[in-house]
């Protein structure tokens, strides 16, 4: 199977699906500045990729830095005192997940060869899709009793030590 490292999903679930109740003050909520934003970011992230690819570094490292300043960013959004800052590091997150995607995806592609191709992608978006389903259970279930906050730091910790341990492990048995 690919060396696919997928467990980043952990850091981006809480920010990205439940930012309507993080920025709410009271009965109302700027959504359409937001979500425009969101849109716009993820655009600007996308389309980032091509310069950030002409680095020299090797697509994983590239991959593991990709994930320890997503990492920063939930953590700069979530100790940041000023609403405008927390939506702005917000963005800055929303840009570094989309680079994140293509790279995971240029991963994927570049790592399977064989005639499997098919299934190994297919088998890998089901996992994907799992993880993603556990990481927004977990961070819902621990947002409902500690905060949003301290959801989201915890995923944050949890999908930086899986993503590392993940690579240590690749590593060792490549």
């Amino acid at each position: 199977m690919c060396k696919r490292l997928a467990s980043f999903k952990f850091i981006t679930v809480g920010p990205y699906n439940q930012w309507q109740l993080y920025f709410q003050h009271g009965r109302k909520i700027k959504t359409g500045l937001i979500l425009v934003g969101i849109d716009l970011c993820g655009i600007l992230g996308a389309s980032l990729f091509p310069k950030v690819a002409k680095l020299k570094l090797a697509t994983e490292k590239l991959f593991l830095a990709h994930v320890l300043a997503i990492a920063l960013s939930v953590c700069l959004l979530v100790f940041s005192s000023n609403y405008y800052l927390a939506v702005a590091f917000m963005w800055f997150h929303v840009v570094l997940c989309a680079l994140a995607e293509i790279l995971q995806t240029k991963i994927l592609h570049e790592q399977i060869h064989n005639e499997l191709r098919t299934t190994w992608i297919s088998v890998n978006n089901t996992l994907e899709a799992l993880v993603t389903t556990v990481a927004l259970a977990l961070n819902g279930f621990i947002a409902d009793r500690f905060g949003l906050e301290n959801a989201w730091l915890f995923l944050t910790l949890l999908g930086v030590s899986a993503t590392f341990i993940w690579y240590g492990y690749q590593k060792k048995h490549a």
